[in-house]
């Protein structure tokens, strides 16, 4: 092995073990990460809670943990109907569908 070729690989494998950290720290600051919502199973759906209920809380649901962890994810950043955002959100989509 040349230097040139020991200098290539190594440049690679520091490129690789840098997207590798890069990828587990997005997944470290995911809300179902940080937050550790109870998983449950809610009649056939896997339910991730966050809170004492479903009305103050925050749900993801799911055919699997995983799933619903996904799910959970997505309505953590989901505002509410009747926020200012929320409201603005909803306009948004009734535009799109007229």
């Amino acid at each position: 092995m040349n230097d040139e070729f020991s200098q290539m690989a190594c440049g690679s494998i520091s490129h690789y073990a840098s997207q590798c950290f890069s990828s587990i720290n997005e997944c470290m600051t995911e809300p179902s990460v940080l937050y550790r919502p109870t998983l449950s199973i809610d009649g056939t759906r896997w339910c991730a809670l966050y809170g004492s209920d479903m009305q103050t809380g925050v749900a993801g649901f799911g055919d699997s943990p995983s799933e619903a962890m996904c799910d959970f994810n997505r309505n953590w950043f989901t505002p509410t109907p009747n926020s200012p955002s929320g409201i603005a959100r909803a306009a948004k989509i009734a535009a799109r569908s007229a």
